[in-house]
């Protein structure tokens, strides 16, 4: 009763909100940058890299982006939970085990890749991080750097004064670096309280070297150690081009991954059931909020989806709202976000809608959601002829719908769907090489590699993530194999430059696993990790290992910002990385100023809020964390490759994962527990042997290995 009266005062409070909201759209209100506040947490992560000489697009965002009252998110909770079916494994129906996920797993088993003789072996530097608790006198210290209590050569912070933290050679030859940080979690008594000290050391992880034969022998061996109805499935499924040499289909799910799914469905394996039910339902799928209640579906049905909402142009501007709100599809729905909908139809809707009916055909075979899937591309590219602001977040737009409706469309081409349309596939092809590849060619041609080849620091971000894994996608899907090596040299330097903080000349004052995007704020920091992570596996499904880029930075990325994210989750600032403070231990800008921080120097900076001119710099050596939490953005993935193949340890990983999981589909990130959870334990481990490794007798097993799919 108490749940039901709360779902009804929530909804009317939601649509008090949505009817004022709706009066301004039907007024054509503007928010004016003069009555705009725009200094919560989720501004200054969404809009606070907006530049100052645009103040009425910083205005739109920020107003786009306004805290919420807590019965908006209340109501829109309930009415997500409302139009599931009964059943669904949602928040209150407990998930099944994950034994995969657990410290005593048979995947913490070392696996032997005989190195030195058949495989070589490169050093990863990986943080491990140790957490004590201590008794203190109540109030003998509120420092939140405590040194940690060892003989360890210990980094000191950046000088305030430096231009560039990490610029200096300072603790580069260390083997073993340790820091620690503090902080009170709980007082138990007028005299004394629990205080949590958290130290990191830098561990050097022996990775195996693989080569792209070695790779392709272990799979085609573990695959013929798999249950007939695996190899059949997959026999139905593989096939290879032959002119690009490309498998298909394979966006980050490969066939094998495809064939293991649907028996593992048959026999309603639980993790997988679960992982079903979250994608068709949208149980445990938590609804992304707009002003006045509305949130975009957060199910899969198999009919009945009211888009596309195609636009014959798409002008984004900075923070993704329009450049004119006149050109949202005419079927665009009423109650959500006039000022973003070109963001919000292609990659919010549609893009998302697209992969998600995608994959449901291929997991169930209900033939409306590949009906619904192929619709929504076929619409963009019929109708869709402008795209921009090329030099705005039209390249960014491009390539979060890119990737996503890639990949959708890779499923659809190779499935063996009656249904699937040729002329739709090349509508689609010629639609997305023709408009939006343009707009990412000229971003990472023209804007972006100039500028580092002239000296700009920090360049490479969660833009040219995504335009990786785009590039990476698309050149899979149109057998282009010019444009997957663009995408993979894009992942390089992005991963070499994006992730080196914590190594060489940039160990300074940083752990290593930081990226040029953890001090502005985790939520963009995920979205670079996703699209790399993403990057690496489909590269990983045409027997390609660029997860090894840069000795392995993707794997302490992952794990320091999963230490983040957990002890956000945990509530005690004493689980944080040393050196770390979350946004509202900032101290007060100076009047008139608000803080932004500069990804070029690494540092915040008071901008003064008339003026746009730095007032000062923030100069406490102390990294603030903004936007933390967790998004569907790769670790599942990450987790079966690093885990699951190579059988090293990802414990801050493993423990997102376990509070987090299923993964959920968002821009172009996700799914991933669906097609990937533990699928190494069957698809990889058994294949690992000395004839893989070596060559030999099991070499061209299964039937040819997977070479044996059909040619064409």
């Amino acid at each position: 009763m108490k749940l039901l009266t709360l779902f009804w005062l929530a909804a009317a409070a939601a649509e008090v909100l949505a009817q004022a909201s709706t009066q301004d759209r039907q007024l054509g209100v503007v928010p004016r940058p003069q009555d705009i506040q725009c200094e919560s947490e989720m501004q200054v992560v969404m809009c606070g890299q907006i530049p100052f000489a645009q103040p009425q697009e910083r205005a739109d965002c920020c107003a786009l982006h306004k805290p919420l009252p807590p019965q908006v998110h209340a109501a829109a909770l309930a009415a997500a939970a409302a139009a599931r079916p009964a059943g669904s494994f949602d928040w209150d129906v407990p998930l099944p085990e994950r034994s995969d996920l657990e410290a005593n797993s048979s995947l913490m088993q070392p696996v032997d890749y005989l190195v030195g003789s058949c495989a070589g072996q490169m050093l990863a530097e990986v943080p491990v991080f140790t957490t004590i608790t201590q008794q203190m006198a109540a109030g003998s210290s509120d420092d939140n750097s405590t040194q940690a209590p060892d003989d360890s050569r210990s980094t000191t912070p950046t000088p305030p004064s430096s231009p560039v933290p990490g610029t200096t050679p300072e603790n580069s030859k260390s083997q073993k670096r340790r820091l620690a940080q503090s902080g009170s979690d709980a007082t138990e008594g007028p005299n004394t309280a629990t205080v949590t000290i958290t130290s990191v050391e830098v561990a050097q992880t022996p990775v195996p070297v693989l080569t792209s034969a070695q790779i392709k022998r272990i799979k085609s061996t573990a695959l013929a150690m798999q249950p007939i109805e695996v190899q059949r499935s997959y026999s139905r499924l593989a096939h290879i081009n032959a002119q690009s040499g490309f498998l298909h289909p394979a966006g980050y799910a490969g066939p094998a991954e495809l064939a293991l799914l649907k028996v593992r469905l048959a026999q309603q394996q639980p993790v997988q059931a679960a992982a079903l039910d979250s994608l068709l339902t949208g149980a445990r799928v938590p609804p992304k909020v707009y002003e006045g209640g509305w949130f975009p579906d957060t199910h899969c049905p198999s009919a009945g989806y009211s888009g596309p909402y195609a636009m014959p142009v798409v002008s984004a501007r900075w923070g993704g709202t329009n450049n004119n709100a006149g050109t949202c599809a005419p079927n665009y729905p009423p109650a959500a976000p006039q000022h973003n909908c070109a963001h919000v139809s292609f990659v919010e809707l549609d893009g998302q809608m697209a992969y998600k009916q995608a994959l449901a055909f291929a997991a169930t075979g209900d033939e409306g959601h590949a009906e619904t899937a192929q619709r929504i591309m076929e619409g963009w590219a019929a109708v869709n002829s402008v795209w921009g602001l090329q030099h705005e977040n039209g390249p960014l737009e491009a390539g979060w719908g890119c990737a996503a409706m890639s990949r959708a469309m890779e499923l659809l081409k190779h499935s063996g769907w009656p249904g699937f349309k040729p002329a739709a596939y090349h509508a689609f092809v010629a639609w997305m090489g023709g408009n939006l590849m343009k707009q990412m060619d000229v971003y990472v041609d023209d804007m972006t590699t100039p500028w580092a080849r002239s000296g700009g620091q920090n360049v490479f971000g969660n833009w040219h993530s995504t335009i990786a894994d785009c590039w990476v996608a698309f050149g899979v899907l149109t057998d282009d194999v010019a444009r997957y090596r663009k995408g993979v040299q894009l992942y390089h330097t992005t991963v070499g430059d994006y992730l080196r903080w914590g190594r060489g000349d940039f160990s300074s004052g940083r752990i290593v696993g930081e990226a040029s995007e953890t001090l502005r704020d985790i939520y963009h920091t995920a979205f670079g990790l996703g699209g790399l992570v993403q990057t690496a596996e489909q590269a990983w499904q045409q027997h390609e290992d660029v997860y090894s880029s840069n000795s392995h930075a993707l794997l302490a990325a992952l794990e320091l910002h999963a230490r983040i994210i957990n002890a956000d989750a945990a509530q005690n600032p004493g689980l944080l990385p040393p050196g770390f403070k979350k946004f509202k231990d900032m101290p007060e800008p100076p009047a008139g100023a608000v803080w932004r921080f500069d990804i070029r120097s690494q540092r915040w900076f008071a901008q003064d809020k008339a003026t746009g001119k730095t007032v000062s710099y923030l100069q406490d050596g102390v990294k603030y964390l903004l936007g933390i939490g967790h998004l569907p953005t790769g670790w599942e993935l990450a987790y079966n490759h690093y885990v699951g193949r190579l059988g090293l340890a990802m414990p801050e990983t493993a423990t997102l994962i376990a509070n987090n999981w299923p993964d959920y589909f968002t821009f172009h990130w996700g799914l991933a527990t669906l097609t990937h959870a533990d699928s190494a334990a069957q698809l990889w481990r058994p294949g690992v042997s000395a004839a893989s490794l070596c060559g030999g007798p099991a070499e061209g097993r299964a039937g040819g290995g997977l070479a044996a799919g059909a040619q064409g």
